[in-house]
């Protein structure tokens, strides 16, 4: 077990986001020597406004980011605003010189968010990790994801190896979070589509002829170049056909009701125009953080991920290890 802690905290040496230090004094008859490694962390999100309409704000890791990947690794994914995040490590490490020394490893993390006002009306936050990132990986890996409006997240990690009587360490986190407004609203808006339209075809209709006449008198001729009939007021007979007339003589006054064949006729149409439409559509105040996929898999070593989503959230991993071995 011991071997393996030491292993560890070897591995972090590598990365960024590191204090080291290593003292390689001489052997002495009383404690006046030490290797120490501190990190000293204070973060606070106050007094802030947002406000944000109809935004979206896209993070992520995906594909094969840090696969494989070893040694100290941090990363930071955030979406929104006013986002604090952080990935420290301390590392203090002591060899056989240190026979009487001392081995001292600390973190102080802070955090703070008060006072914030954040306004999101329709606004779409996505913060993900996904497919294969991080696998694989090994050695100590810290990783935040955040979604929304002031998330403060902290990976830490404070390790104290030694080959002397005394190794420490020691990760101290403070965090607070007050007197924060936070308002998520959807909202509703209509919007205006237009479509062209085109008909064309052919159209097809009948038309019909009627005639009312009247008389008096002695003759009364119809002609007409297409059949036709009809009947007067006093129930006489009349019409004609094509080519030719028929006249009829009275000697009082008459009046004639004529019907007319009906008749088929074809057109062609071609009709060209817009169509104008409208919809509403409801979008929501939406806050997504996700860790999906093969993230992470087969990984080893220290993992530490934060995942939030929404607005003023407050996350922390750390780990503090101290390996004392002292040589006979």
């Amino acid at each position: 077990m011991k071997k393996t802690l030491i292993a560890l905290a070897v591995a972090t040496l590598f990365g960024s986001s590191m204090a080291y230090a290593n003292d390689h004094g001489h052997d002495h008859s009383k404690v006046d020597s030490a290797a120490t490694a501190s990190v000293s962390n204070d973060q606070s999100i106050a007094g802030n406004v947002a406000s944000n309409d109809k935004l979206s704000n896209d993070s992520s890791i995906s594909d094969r980011t840090a696969s494989q990947a070893s040694g100290n690794i941090g990363m930071n994914v955030a979406a929104g605003d006013n986002n604090a995040q952080d990935n420290a490590a301390a590392l203090a490490a002591t060899d056989a010189s240190f026979a009487f020394g001392v081995a001292d490893s600390d973190i102080d993390v802070e955090q703070g968010s008060w006072g914030n006002l954040t306004l999101n009306k329709g606004v779409t936050n996505d913060a993900s990790i996904s497919d294969n990132a991080f696998r694989y990986a090994s050695g100590n890996i810290g990783v935040n994801v955040a979604s929304g409006n002031n998330n403060e997240q902290k990976n830490a990690l404070a390790a104290s190896v030694a080959t002397t009587k005394f190794a420490h360490a020691n990760v101290d986190v403070d965090q607070n979070s007050s007197h924060n407004a936070v308002s998520n609203a959807g909202f509703v808006q209509k919007y205006y589509d237009t479509t062209s339209v085109h008909l064309s075809g052919t159209v097809q209709g009948y038309s019909v002829g009627a005639g009312i006449g009247g008389y008096a008198g002695t003759t009364h001729g119809v002609s007409h170049g297409y059949q036709s009939g009809g009947v007067d007021v006093l129930g006489y007979p009349i019409g004609s056909y094509e080519g030719g007339s028929v006249d009829y003589s009275h000697g009082s006054e008459h009046g004639g009701l004529g019907f007319v064949e009906v008749s088929e006729s074809d057109l062609l149409a071609d009709l060209c125009g817009t169509v104008q439409t409208a919809r509403w559509v409801v979008v929501d105040a939406t806050n997504d953080a996700s860790l999906s996929g093969n993230a992470f898999q087969h990984a080893t070593g220290n993992i530490g991920v934060n995942v939030a989503s929404g607005t003023g959230n407050l996350q922390a991993n750390t780990l503090s290890m101290a390996v004392a071995q002292p040589t006979p």
